[in-house]
């Protein structure tokens, strides 16, 4: 799947790409490795999300936000307490991801983001494998496996990521969740 979505975006502009694209596209020989391409900044990536904020006990609706709001420091879940962020962009939907939460784990005090993955069950041990990877051993996560939906519903400590800070945008903590999808999703395909 991964291989085919960025196929369609070197297709459309073969000359400007994000880090992530580039490298997947030179190791995957979709591009090589000399040839001229522009990495586009990561906060361009960000220019065409939806972005919403919900509350966490009923899931009310509380507004639709513009992208400006990205600025916004991570803590803003702190002191919104029962708030959560949700995110959709074609960038997650490339890696099978419809859309995206952030929110504060009241139990671990930690930033989680929650989403679901489009990969099929058989895929279970080598996503644990990779997740553990990622996280120390005294992350809290959760992944679990949903027939109704044949996606896995995954539960991340996103402020267990190395790089993470408390200090960060909402726009960077965004950013280092795509890498850290991005990084899962290209791990599944090269070992399928």
């Amino acid at each position: 799947m991964l291989h085919t979505e960025i196929k369609k975006l070197i297709d459309q502009n073969p000359t400007r790409l994000f880090e992530e694209e580039k490298d997947y596209a030179i190791a995957n020989n979709l591009i090589s490795a000399d040839e001229s391409t522009e990495i586009l900044p990561a906060g361009k990536r960000w220019a065409d999300i939806y972005i919403e904020r919900g509350h966490k006990e009923t899931e009310e609706y509380l507004g639709e936000e513009t992208p400006s709001f990205l600025k916004e420091n991570i803590s803003y879940l702190k002191t919104h307490q029962n708030e959560f962020i949700y995110v959709e962009s074609k960038w997650f939907e490339i890696l099978g991801i419809e859309g995206i939460i952030f929110e504060e784990n009241d139990v671990f005090r930690t930033y989680d983001t929650i989403f679901g993955l489009k990969v099929q069950k058989k895929h279970g041990d080598l996503l644990r494998k990779v997740i553990l990877e990622e996280f120390s051993a005294d992350a809290k996560y959760s992944i679990l496996f949903n027939g109704n939906d044949g996606l896995w519903d995954i539960n991340l400590p996103i402020s267990h990521l190395n790089g993470f800070s408390e200090n960060m945008t909402i726009e960077e903590v965004l950013s280092l969740t795509y890498q850290l999808l991005f990084k899962l999703v290209w791990e599944l395909e090269r070992n399928k």
